[in-house]
């Protein structure tokens, strides 16, 4: 009877707490993927359209962009970002000392297209708006 209450103990209950845990984490979703090189569309297609990047890890992500750093969170189907350092030269809005970047992401667990809204802090007329598509692969490459 000591093996047979022994075995149930050593292997019963690991089982068992497995089973919970299977259970508490079967509603869960990971975040969309939206690390890699994007570029923003452009209103007329005679210059190359800036590009940045955006490295993830689980909800954490950051973007690097115009020169400049932001970190930040995918919450639900937004991302919402804060500028870094500030880095001087490029012009008042994107050179303001807090740079907000809050996006919409596209349906999918890999989105193709963000929609940003931009938001500066205590600086007139910076609340700008651009849409941003993921950059393909080169030829050859792997994603």
């Amino acid at each position: 009877m000591k093996p047979l209450l022994a075995y149930a103990a050593l292997v019963g209950l690991p089982l068992a707490g497995l089973a919970a845990v299977l259970r508490a984490g079967s509603g869960l979703q990971a975040p969309p993927s939206i690390s890699g090189e994007w570029r923003i569309e452009l209103p007329t297609a005679s210059a190359e359209p800036p590009r940045f990047t955006i490295s993830q890890s689980g909800t954490h992500v950051q973007l690097e962009m115009f020169g400049r750093e932001y970190r930040g969170a995918l919450r639900g189907g937004a991302l919402v970002a804060r500028s870094g350092a500030r880095v001087a030269g490029r012009d008042a809005c994107w050179d303001a000392d807090d740079v907000r970047l809050r996006a919409r992401v596209g349906g999918g667990a890999v989105p193709r297209r963000l929609e940003f809204a931009v938001e500066v802090p205590r600086v007139a007329g910076c609340g700008r708006g651009f849409v941003a598509v993921r950059a393909e692969p080169p030829r050859g490459g792997r994603r």
